[in-house]
């Protein structure tokens, strides 16, 4: 009966540690829906300076795109450094799923070549990471799919192509 106990007892502790190195080994999950409360308060040194998300974003979203788009949310938010004149602007989409998401983007871009405001197109690889280049509106753009999301990418000031990947690892646990 104590030998039962003892057994029952080393089970216990083994399945605990078992746990224990899983979850120790796995670290936390970074793995994150983007919300309101967790948007990054900072890109690439520039602080956020104002977010609109939900319904007014998505109204935002939609005009940039000047059609109504089926999106299940939206996020624009501006950031700006005045040391050294850095401005960033994000335009976040979420689809209901990555096929909308993919959509969405394929839409975007589908648009871009024929376009009067952005020019200088180019699609672009870094980091696994495929993204499209543009310029106009006074900014280097970036756009690219992420999981859900879809981003685009706004930079005036600084050297925007050291900037974006800066801007894109801030936004990476998000999908």
């Amino acid at each position: 009966m104590k030998q039962r106990k003892i057994l029952a007892a080393l089970v216990t502790v083994v399945a605990i540690a078992i746990v224990a190195v899983y979850f120790w080994q796995a670290g936390p999950s970074t793995n994150t829906a983007l919300s309101e409360n967790n948007f990054p308060q900072e890109l690439a040194g520039a602080k956020l300076q104002g977010l609109l998300s939900g319904e007014e974003a998505m109204r935002h979203i939609s005009q940039l795109h000047g059609t109504e788009i089926a999106i299940e949310n939206g996020y624009m938010a501006m950031y700006f450094d005045p040391a050294r004149q850095i401005k960033i602007v994000v335009w976040v989409s979420q689809s209901k799923d990555e096929k909308a998401a993919q959509q969405l983007f394929k839409i975007m871009d589908e648009k871009m070549p024929g376009n009067s405001v952005f020019t200088n197109y180019a699609r672009q690889k870094s980091d696994g990471l495929e993204y499209v280049y543009v310029s106009g509106a006074g900014m280097d753009n970036y756009y690219y799919v992420q999981g859900k999301e879809v981003y685009w990418i706004g930079i005036t000031g600084g050297e925007p192509e050291k900037l974006f990947p800066q801007v894109v690892k801030a936004f990476k646990d998000f999908s």
